[in-house]
């Protein structure tokens, strides 16, 4: 595997790749939560709705 530039510069792997990953799960995370909290808000709106039968 060749190296960046910046790796060379730095003799390191840069983080860029973990820090896109890391950013990707903390983005599925808040997604995740906030479509929970969603579909708790429209449950919670359905039960309070009569239905016709």
């Amino acid at each position: 595997m060749s190296k960046t530039s910046a790796e060379r510069r730095s003799g390191r792997p840069t983080l860029s790749f973990e820090r896109l990953l890391g950013a990707a799960r903390a983005a599925w995370k808040a997604h995740r939560e906030q479509t929970e909290r969603d579909w708790d808000r429209l449950s919670a709106e359905q039960a309070r709705v009569p239905t016709l039968e």
